[in-house]
């Protein structure tokens, strides 16, 4: 066989393995395995000289990603190293570097020698802030504290409580606490578990018979899943009217908790459902999660047009003001120049905007409003500038 016929025949070959996927995985992973060997062969039989590239550093990305895709680790990250020793053109190389992570992140979720219960929830982190047992401690500690957050929110939402803006959680919350199992060496990696307190009393507090615990992570879960494949519409229908501020907290919370893209790549999480673990690659950046359902376009803000004629603006400032009463919620954002924005917002969104961007530098995008005589602004999105 000549070389395009046996690379042909590698790419058959993982077609038919992403078929069998979902279906059979084993039957998948040997075909897999057999691509990758051809590739692999294919690869190494190229010099490392200029003259070969990009072909040299293609056949390599191929069974990187082969390997990769057949669970071994080890020999995909040969095949990155080998491939980014020779010459490869800056496309390729990052591409090579991307598989790198993508093995980390592999390694990252494997629960190796941990049993999780089915109230917990494993998180993984992969980024430039992370290294061998250790992460920035911004990067994990904000996310957690978003985490817990969440989980008290689901606890008020499934007691049909009140959206509360401010104050201290009922006492309901306070018989569901949140753990923190430490990390483990290898990656950095902590386990988060809702605790059980007065168990016999939940019953009368719920009206389901389900294992609560449970149901607040699976619930997190699934909502993330929904961001994940950017289906905002369909997680909004999990939230009834009444409940639009839980759909507004959770949606804003989710979008700080995601990855930056730099200092966290992805985050892995976890869990235990019938009986087998399941793991979400969360790897939606916050900058591609938009906090309303019909997403104007104002990523393309003319800032050529006078005032009057352009209906969005974008204000970077300190947001050090934020107000919540019957009638009245906004934030607002003082720029350079002492000048103040003042933004109507939801309620839901507030309590998490407050809790993350408080007297942070942020970027803020809305529409303009007037009531009378005074301009002010429909709140449209947020981001930390930091």
């Amino acid at each position: 066989m000549t070389i395009a016929e046996k690379h042909n025949h590698a790419i058959d070959l993982a077609e038919e393995a992403f078929v069998l996927v979902d279906s059979n995985m084993d039957q998948a992973i040997i075909l897999f395995r057999e691509a990758y060997e051809i590739e692999k062969n294919l690869a190494e039989a190229i010099a490392p000289v200029v003259e070969n590239e990009p072909s040299r550093s293609i056949f390599f990305r191929s069974a990187a990603s082969l390997a990769l895709n057949a669970k071994m680790f080890r020999e995909s990250e040969i095949m990155v190293s080998k491939g980014l020793i020779g010459y490869p053109p800056d496309e390729i190389a990052n591409e090579l570097r991307d598989i790198f992570d993508q093995v980390n992140f592999e390694r990252h979720l494997s629960v190796e020698g941990v049993s999780l219960n089915h109230n917990q929830v494993q998180l993984s982190f992969v980024g430039n802030d992370v290294g061998y047992g250790y992460i920035k401690s911004s990067e994990l500690i904000s996310r957690i504290e978003i985490f817990t957050d969440i989980t008290k929110r689901e606890v008020e939402k499934r007691s049909k409580k009140q959206f509360r803006i401010k104050g201290r959680p009922g006492k309901v919350v306070e018989m569901y606490p949140t753990y923190i199992r430490a990390q483990m060496a290898g990656s950095y990696k902590v386990i988060l578990q809702i605790g059980q307190i007065e168990k016999d009393h939940t019953l009368s507090l719920f009206e389901d018979n389900f294992n609560i615990e449970e149901n607040i992570i699976d619930s997190i879960l699934a909502g993330i899943e929904l961001i994940n494949q950017n289906d905002i519409s369909k997680l909004s229908e999990n939230y009834t009217e009444e409940q639009k501020s839980y759909f507004d907290f959770f949606l804003s919370s989710i979008k700080t908790f995601a990855p930056d893209g730099d200092k966290i790549k992805m985050i892995g999480l976890t869990v235990i459902r019938n009986g087998k673990e399941e793991k979400i690659k969360f790897n939606r950046k916050r900058s591609e999660i938009r906090l309303i359902l019909a997403e104007p376009n104002y990523g393309d803000f003319d800032f050529s047009l006078k005032d009057t004629e352009n209906p969005y603006i974008i204000v970077e400032g300190i947001l050090d003001l934020a107000q919540s009463k019957p009638n009245s919620k906004y934030i607002e954002v003082t720029g350079e120049k002492n000048e103040t924005y003042k933004f109507e917002i939801s309620e839901g969104k507030l309590a998490a905007i407050v809790r993350d961007n408080y007297e942070d530098r942020v970027r803020v995008t809305g529409i303009k409003k007037k009531s009378g005589k005074k301009q002010y602004f429909q709140f449209v999105d947020i981001e930390n500038i930091n």
